[in-house]
């Protein structure tokens, strides 16, 4: 709430009404489902995972349909499929067919990752091949939006959480997969042309900043004075 009040603020300061309005609009969750949350008193673990399993349905709906139109845009614009991997067909291009930053994005996609991880039901085959396929198209999507908070805190994640199932479990074949699983995503991330160049440039950036260069993003610049003015 405190985030969208923010927002509101800023709005009134500002010389584009039309596009606050639309930002308000976009960020009205922050208010409501904190406070809807916050304020239920009877609000059952059923209802909650009900709720996380219907934002898990529409994550993967949405993340479908900017691929599909994704593919629809290619055919029509004659572009090679070699790279849809790229920077400028990746990123904000592909979640600006349902008008979402990347990052905001991203979030949706790690909590549906979650719901499909430690909510759904691995007791058949069939279960674990479904879940198996979720997993797999939205880690696909995760590196695709190229968000570089929703990876790192998704091999994090991902670390943490096999390191407490093996030292549970204490099997040379979860330590070996742990091992293999990691070699994986660090792959595919550095392989993959959005992710490559998002974190390239970012320490690019970094390296700017601190050389005082001005080839510098403006949020390094505020961590840099927010920094001096700390010390």
């Amino acid at each position: 709430p405190l985030y969208f009040l923010l927002i509101c603020i800023g709005v009134l300061y500002s010389k584009n009404v039309p596009y606050g309005l639309a930002n308000m609009e976009r960020l009205v969750s922050f208010l409501f489902t904190p406070l809807l949350l916050g304020t239920g008193e009877n609000i059952s673990r059923r209802i909650l995972k009900r709720a996380g399993w219907v934002l898990t349905l529409n994550t993967v709906f949405a993340a479908f349909y900017c691929m599909f139109q994704n593919v629809l845009y290619f055919r029509a614009n004659e572009i090679p499929f070699s790279r849809f991997f790229d920077w400028e067909y990746s990123y904000e291009h592909l979640a600006d067919f349902i008008s979402l930053h990347p990052t905001y994005f991203s979030i949706l996609v790690l909590i549906s990752i979650y719901m499909v991880i430690f909510q759904s039901n691995y007791k058949s085959i069939a279960y674990k091949v479904v879940n198996g396929i979720l997993l797999g198209f939205l880690f696909v999507f995760l590196i695709l939006l190229g968000s570089k908070i929703a990876v790192l805190i998704l091999f994090v994640f991902s670390n943490v959480a096999l390191i407490i199932y093996i030292k549970r479990k204490k099997k040379l074949s979860l330590l070996i997969g742990y091992i293999s699983l990691n070699v994986l995503m660090v792959t595919v991330a550095l392989k993959t042309h959005v992710i490559y160049w998002r974190f390239r440039m970012a320490y690019e950036t970094l390296k700017n900043t601190l050389n005082g260069s001005e080839l510098s993003d403006y949020r390094f610049l505020h961590w840099k004075c927010a920094i001096k003015a700390v010390l």
